[in-house]
């Protein structure tokens, strides 16, 4: 490991840490300040207020001194290109992405529940660091963001990879897009529920599955415009982006899992049904027992639907052959409602430029 690899290991390293321990504290601090403006005194004066203070401070203060200088130090180096394309430089700032949304994602939660009406003791206590995460996190994750789109402006254009990016992308899609489905699905199964046993009440169990559903989408749906973008919008990263394998590596899982979900719905109607046909059950008892099979068919037929539809067309962008082989089935499907000529460029796998198609456009470039 050379000299500077060592370096810039160390310095980021240490910002990471630096920046952790800055957020916690500033997350503490005024996560204390709302819960004195939203919490009756006595339950905000169930802990010690000045060993809360003491310790968010210690924590504030060393942890940006610690991230500050290291900061700067990497900042002031990234006049060099090599170190604008450095892995480690992307590494720190993708994972301090992923740290910041991971943080947002349950905070932003309770924001909702809140703002739903939920209440119960201590409820203002957990709403008040909800809060202060929101704004920390928030904070954190739109000014690293900012860096890194520049730095990406510079690096990806110039040819480096994309790999790490990627990686972010996909993960908190993935997560993201999870926690949604299934709160849709749970909202949408007690949303039934009340209806075909309105003694329960209208919002009995559902303000929770709402604020998860709705957080996940705050998250997830920025994050998929900026994915889609990147392979839509002309640009020198186009080309790059429509041929990489984690893009079509995650809309497959997201296909084949919500496959699998509207499948395994199915069945299980399919089994309640003819349960009922065959004196088994009655039908009543099939629509009470089985409002979760029909949610989970309703939420996941549309996902699985526009998750292939990407699928098949972004393997049309892609000139590498083993993508339009992965995205065949899916069209063969499609044949039939799109003419012949679309059907056909769809299906058929693109060719390898030849050696004078390379050279001429080498000249051209």
């Amino acid at each position: 490991m050379t000299t500077t690899a060592v370096r810039r290991l160390y310095v980021y390293t240490a910002a990471f840490i630096g920046l952790q321990m800055l957020a916690a504290g500033a997350r503490g601090l005024l996560g204390q300040l709302l819960e004195s403006l939203l919490a009756a005194p006595v339950i905000a004066a169930s802990d010690s207020p000045g060993r809360r203070v003491s310790l968010n401070l210690a924590l504030l203060v060393v942890g940006l001194a610690l991230w500050a200088t290291h900061w700067r130090w990497a900042q002031r180096s990234v006049g060099s290109p090599a170190e604008r394309q450095s892995a480690l430089r992307r590494l720190y700032g993708y994972l301090v992405l992923a740290v910041a949304v991971f943080g947002l994602l349950p905070a932003t939660i309770t924001t909702l529940l809140f703002l739903l009406g939920e209440r119960y003791t201590g409820f203002e206590i957990e709403v008040a660091g909800a809060l202060a995460a929101v704004v920390v996190n928030g904070a954190v994750w739109l000014y690293h963001w900012r860096v890194l789109r520049a730095d990406r402006l510079m690096v990806e254009r110039a040819g480096a990879t994309a790999t790490l990016r990627r990686w972010y992308l996909m993960i908190v899609q993935g997560v993201c897009l999870a926690v949604a489905t299934v709160a849709a699905i749970s909202l949408l199964d007690r949303l039934l529920q009340v209806a075909i046993q309105p003694a329960f009440g209208a919002g009995a169990g559902i303000t929770e599955p709402l604020a998860t559903l709705i957080a996940g989408l705050l998250i997830w749906t920025p994050h998929h415009l900026w994915a889609r973008r990147l392979v839509r919008r002309a640009s020198p990263l186009r080309d790059d982006e429509a041929r990489s394998t984690l893009r079509q590596v995650y809309a497959a899982l997201v296909v084949t899992a919500t496959a699998i979900a509207a499948l395994g719905g199915l069945a299980s109607l399919l089994y309640g049904a003819l349960l009922a046909t065959f004196g088994g059950a009655t039908w009543r008892a099939l629509i009470e027992d089985y409002t979760t099979s029909f949610a989970t068919v309703v939420i996941a037929v549309p996902l699985w639907w526009y998750h292939r539809a990407q699928l098949e067309e972004e393997a049309l962008l892609s000139t590498l052959p083993a993508r339009g082989a992965t995205a065949r089935p899916l069209c063969l499907s499609a044949s039939a409602r799109r003419p012949a000529s679309a059907a056909a460029r769809a299906c058929t796998p693109s060719r390898p430029p030849s050696a004078s198609s390379r050279v001429e456009a080498s000249e051209n470039a």
